[in-house]
């Protein structure tokens, strides 16, 4: 896997190519979405931060893919988020 990846397109070089489509998918998702964010490796998954807080981690294990928004946007978005 992809344990030693300093970016996100080294994590995604490092995975099994089926998820990637779907990772990528995210990514340019929440970017497209939320224009300004950045990108890092966070507890060795793809982070993307926002104002210098990780907005979502994504990852890709051995047999499925993992979405985790952080508690802070989840809190922040509740009232739109409940529909």
């Amino acid at each position: 896997m992809s344990d030693k990846a300093t970016s996100i397109d080294a994590y995604l070089d490092g995975i099994d190519p089926a998820f990637r489509p779907e990772l990528e998918r995210i990514r340019a998702l929440v970017t497209r979405l939320v224009p300004s964010v950045e990108e890092t490796i966070s507890y060795r998954m793809p982070t993307l931060t926002y104002k210098g807080r990780a907005l979502v981690f994504f990852t890709a294990s051995k047999k499925h893919m993992s979405f985790y928004p952080s508690s802070w946007a989840i809190e922040e978005l509740k009232d739109r988020l409940s529909d």
